[in-house]
């Protein structure tokens, strides 16, 4: 049995996991009405197609590609120093020890090389029905970010594939944690982040509108807010500004407290919709309790949940969740592919060459740290390192797992 680093990590997020995902149902809501829509929609308590046939989905996160956690591509995990290792870090680091220029020669290699058509060929292949694909809302800054998110979506069409579009870092940071690429001012402080991220999803909302790839949109990857209101506020603008755009397309809607709290809402945020709670076992729960608390959820709200993110947990655990949550609307696994430096299992694995895990230990250190390698070796390194994921070793425990 590997190591489990992450453990470690739990007892910084500990504080937010006394709260149950969902207590018993005081007064169930009244029933959904369907929606009629071309695309995957809600139906009461399950997700269906554009036939209004109820589906179960399966899906893969393909987290690291078009948002960073350096984690992921081997830089470890710092407990004492959470938002250490975002995207930003990572890109300040290098800016720091190598340049601008190369800072973007970076950027840019990773999100044209990471994941490519081959990723989606094999997802497809594996048997996945979904990808949730997780962006930073850097992304959309410019035309080619868009481009290569366009590309993700023509990718996953010719497979067959639908994508969660999940806004996986928000204008200034949802939460102080690496995930959530912090600035110094958070989401919650600054009006003008708000407007940028209400911004950026009317601007997805109108670009995908009639899009067939699309499966829905994540609105907040796993949101630390200050309070339950102050998150349903933010939810609300944000839905009002896709409505205006796409009337068809299904949201995501994140829990309160880092998507494990679903007791915050006490009315239904929209028609078409689907919770999607974060699940690992790590954070104090038992997997039963997890499940009969979703059911619950799901039965009371007549509302589907489909489980955004699992996976980092022991085979065995792996698998008893994926068979309760397949009970309600499915899950995504998270993630297709990540460096195994004693770390959980995979769904595939990189084996990243050395100098490009030294590079990664490096641009992980604090700022002011001197390098440890070159400018030339760095570019060296990551081109190895591109090399090497594009071709992963299949975990087959985890898929077995998986029930793939």
């Amino acid at each position: 049995m590997r190591a489990l680093p992450i453990l470690i990590f739990s007892a910084a997020v500990s504080a937010g996991c006394s709260v149950q995902p969902f207590g018993s149902c005081g007064e169930e809501w009244p029933a959904h009405s369907p929606i009629d829509s071309p695309f995957l929609h809600q139906d009461g308590a399950n997700i269906a197609d554009g036939d209004g046939e109820p589906v179960m989905l399966r899906g893969v996160n393909l987290g690291g590609w078009l948002h960073w956690e350096a984690w992921m591509f081997g830089g470890g995990l710092d407990i004492s120093d959470l938002n250490q290792g975002s995207e930003g870090d990572v890109l300040a680091r290098v800016d720091e020890l190598y340049g601008a220029d190369t800072a973007a020669h970076f950027q840019q290699r990773i999100r044209e090389a990471f994941v490519t058509e081959a990723d989606f060929e094999a997802i497809a292949a594996m048997g996945f029905d979904v990808v949730r694909l997780p962006i930073n809302h850097s992304l959309l800054d410019d035309e080619a970010g868009w481009g290569h998110l366009d590309q993700a979506l023509a990718w996953a069409e010719a497979q067959g594939l639908t994508v969660v579009i999940d806004m996986h870092a928000a204008p200034g940071g949802q939460s102080d944690m690496f995930m959530a690429d912090p600035d110094d001012l958070l989401l919650w402080d600054d009006s003008v982040h708000q407007d940028h991220l209400v911004e950026d999803w009317a601007a997805i909302a109108a670009r995908y509108v009639e899009s067939e790839a699309i499966a829905g949109y994540d609105l907040l990857n796993e949101p630390a807010e200050p309070d339950a209101a102050t998150l349903i506020a933010l939810y609300e603008r944000v839905i009002a500004a896709i409505r205006a755009e796409d009337e068809q397309h299904m949201l995501v809607i994140e829990g309160a407290g880092l998507s494990r709290d679903f007791n915050v809402f006490s009315e239904r945020l929209d028609d078409n919709m689907v919770y999607s709670p974060h699940v690992y076992l790590w954070v104090g729960w038992p997997d039963q309790r997890w499940i009969s608390a979703l059911q619950e959820l799901s039965a009371c709200h007549d509302t589907p949940v489909w489980v955004g993110e699992f996976g980092e947990d022991r085979y065995a655990d792996v698998q008893g969740l994926r068979e309760g949550f397949e009970t309600m609307a499915g899950w995504a696994v998270w993630s297709w592919k990540k460096v195994d430096e004693g770390g959980t299992p995979g769904i595939t694995t990189i084996d990243a060459p050395d100098e490009w895990i030294e590079l990664m230990v490096s641009l992980n250190e604090e700022p002011g740290t001197t390098g440890t390698i070159g400018e030339d070796a760095a570019l060296e390194a990551l081109e190895a390192f591109l090399e090497a994921a594009a071709s992963p070793t299949v975990d087959e425990e985890m898929k077995a797992a998986l029930g793939l």
